[in-house]
Parts: structure tokens; C-alpha cells; sequence
């Protein structure tokens, strides 16, 4: 986890924060499915890297939420914090999908979540494309 964070910090000096972002979600989601289709070392290997590629989330869309909103941003930052406590239950809702089916399956429950932050780096990357064209 500190390697993938220490890693993230170096290469968005280079290349954005958004531009990272995207590439360690579309990595992410594709461990989580080597992970549910894959067994042995190969599924052990998965899980280490998707802590790696996960390292970079809460700091950059941390960032990217609250930047730019001047005296609202105090009010964004808690709004945010909520939010990600309520991520909080995906570990209880993954250990009862591990009951219900496997262990393996239960790491599906990840995809929407990552799916959905996709979606909200892909939108802040339009609009700061907007701004500059």
C-alpha cells in the first residue's frame, strides 16, 4: 500500500492527477477480476497489487473533490468524510458475499464502487478540459 502511494505521488508530478487516477482505477477493476477468476499464488499476487493500485484513491479524489471550491471547501471536506464512511459498510457487505458464495466472488462487490469513481474522475476531467480549451 505505502509503495503504490509513494509511487503515485512520483508519477503524478509527471502526468495528472486525474490521468493517474483513471489508469489505476481500469487496473484496479482488472485485478479484482483476476482475483475472482484466478486461484492459488496468482490470486494471492492480485490481492497485493490491488492494494498497490487502491493506494491512490482516498488522497486524489480527496483532492480533486474539494479543489477550487474557495469557502466551501471546509463544508465539501466533511460532506466527503461522510461519504467515505459510509464506504465502511463494504467490508461487511463483501464478508457476507464471501459466505453466501466465495471468498474469490466477494471481491465483485469492489466494481461498482470503482465504477462509479470512474465516472466522477472521467467528469472532473471534462470539465478541467473545458477550461482550458
Amino acid at each position: 500500500f505505502a509503495a503504490g502511494r509513494l509511487a503515485a505521488s512520483w508519477i503524478q508530478k509527471r502526468i495528472s492527477a486525474t490521468t493517474t487516477m483513471l489508469y489505476s482505477l481500469f487496473i484496479a477493476q482488472f485485478i479484482v477480476l483476476v482475483i475472482i477468476f484466478s486461484r492459488g499464488i496468482t490470486a494471492i499476487v492480485a490481492v497485493t497489487l490491488l492494494g498497490f493500485f487502491v493506494s491512490i484513491f482516498f488522497p486524489t479524489v480527496y483532492a480533486l473533490a474539494i479543489e477550487g471550491l474557495g469557502e466551501r471547501t471546509g463544508q465539501a471536506s466533511g460532506i466527503l468524510n461522510m461519504g467515505f464512511l459510509g464506504s465502511a459498510l463494504l467490508p461487511v457487505l463483501q464478508g457476507k458475499f464471501a459466505d453466501l458464495f466465495s471468498l474469490p466472488l466477494s471481491y465483485s462487490i469492489a466494481i461498482l464502487p470503482y465504477a462509479f469513481v470512474v465516472y466522477f474522475v472521467m467528469r472532473i476531467k471534462s470539465e478541467k478540459d473545458k477550461v482550458l480549451i
